[in-house]
């Protein structure tokens, strides 16, 4: 966001682009402790509106990034800075974790750093497009069934990103473990021979770029620790 903020003021175009990203986060800004530099247009909104949306908690402020996302592509594909690709853009949302922890002051954003809190952001939005598992049709057979799930949470859409695969995999463990009664508390998930070798057999037919050179025991492995580890990281992205 700095980038743009330092041209602030400088000619009516730089201004109109400034006050429309403004606008994405105003449903964030206008409900935190924010800095002086908020407060005028707050007040202004807030006359206008009669009054804030609440963020109550983590859970309220990962559900409106979400929607800033949406108001923030829309704005840089306008403008022809964002081609749409089919999957979440980590860059994005670094933007928008970077931009949330530096202009607000939310009680239970102190301490995170921009790494966890964009990582909050991202599962919180994989969760929404991907609610709710996918139970299996009766009669359907153990490979049949694991097929389906990964159609569904993998085949069907552009992945660029070895994260978001792994999150995509772990909606269909978590499917399975549903689908064999599996204890997922125990410290190791003990799924049934044929489920693991039908999810490794899944794995081994995609080609994505960040799995060439991985075993797909690795990767299966890397699956069970993302399913696992609540503190698991986004990696941050390339720097141009």
């Amino acid at each position: 966001m700095n980038f743009y903020f330092k041209d602030k003021g400088k000619d009516e175009y730089a201004r109109v682009f400034l006050n429309k990203i403004w606008k994405c986060y105003e449903d964030i800004f206008l409900d935190s402790n924010n800095r002086k530099e908020v407060k005028d247009y707050e007040d202004k909104v807030q006359s206008k509106h009669g009054s804030l949306p609440k963020i109550r908690n983590y859970k309220s402020l990962l559900g409106m990034a979400g929607r800033t996302y949406s108001k923030l592509r829309d704005v840089y594909k306008e403008e022809g800075l964002f081609e749409e690709q089919g999957n979440l853009s980590n860059e994005l949302v670094y933007e928008i974790a970077g931009t949330i922890l530096e202009y607000t002051d939310f009680y239970f954003c102190r301490g995170l750093s921009t790494p966890r809190l964009a990582k909050d952001i991202m599962d919180s939005m994989i969760d929404y497009l991907h609610n709710g598992l996918m139970v299996r049709e009766t009669g359907q057979n153990d490979e049949s069934y694991v097929n389906g799930l990964f159609n569904r949470y993998v085949g069907n859409r552009e992945i660029k990103c070895y994260y978001y695969f792994l999150k995509m995999c772990v909606k269909v463990l978590h499917s399975v473990c549903e689908d064999c009664h599996i204890d997922t508390n125990k410290p190791e998930l003990q799924l049934p021979d044929n489920m693991r070798h039908e999810i490794i057999r899944n794995i081994e037919n995609y080609d994505f770029p960040f799995l060439r050179g991985m075993s797909s025991d690795d990767v299966y492995t890397d699956i069970q620790l993302a399913f696992r580890d609540k503190d698991w990281k986004l990696p941050e992205p390339d720097k141009k």
